[in-house]
């Protein structure tokens, strides 16, 4: 079965595939998230003993969605494993979680925190309470980040300049 999402729209655009898309993978446990902006936070609630046990808000710099994955995600079960194309570090706000990782479980407790390569095989469990929230950043977002040595806007950057405190003080007007 395909995968789907239908979100509560809060802001930008209504189409979530510019956020995030889903795809199925060759095996039924396993789908594969693509992220398709520079950067997302997703806060993520898990109340297991509630109807709607999981709430996501995912929120990108256009565009802002909540849902419950009881009602709006489709063709996937809690536990299936999952991929992505992105970096994501996961910080535990409160309660404890458990996340499966490459075929190994571990104990995250508030305060904690992961960072997941791309293409993990890795999925959380829901079975505590627990918030987290997950920042996940696409490989070109990460590339801008370290291309420190590299400046990208005025050729005048590309010069060091170097001046002297006389100098410097100067350019510094106090008012």
């Amino acid at each position: 079965m395909a995968i789907s999402v239908t979100p509560t729209f809060q802001g930008g655009s209504k189409d979530i595939d510019q956020i995030i898309t889903f795809h199925d993978t060759a095996s039924p446990q396993i789908f594969y998230q693509e992220m398709n902006v520079p950067f997302a936070i997703t806060l993520l609630t898990c109340r297991p003993q509630e109807k709607n046990k999981i709430i996501i808000s995912n929120l990108s710099p256009d565009n802002q969605y909540n849902y419950a994955v009881s009602t709006s995600l489709k063709g996937r079960s809690a536990d299936s494993m999952h991929q992505h194309n992105h970096f994501e570090f996961m910080y535990i706000v409160n309660g404890s979680l458990y996340q499966i990782v490459e075929g190994k479980r571990f104990y995250y407790i508030p305060g904690s925190c992961c960072l997941l390569n791309r293409n993990t095989l890795h999925t959380e469990e829901y079975t505590t309470d627990f918030t987290c929230i997950f920042f996940s950043v696409s490989i070109d977002f990460v590339s801008r980040l370290t291309n420190y040595g590299h400046f990208l806007l005025f050729e005048k950057e590309q010069t060091p300049c170097l001046y002297s405190g006389k100098e410097l003080n100067s350019l510094i007007t106090v008012g």
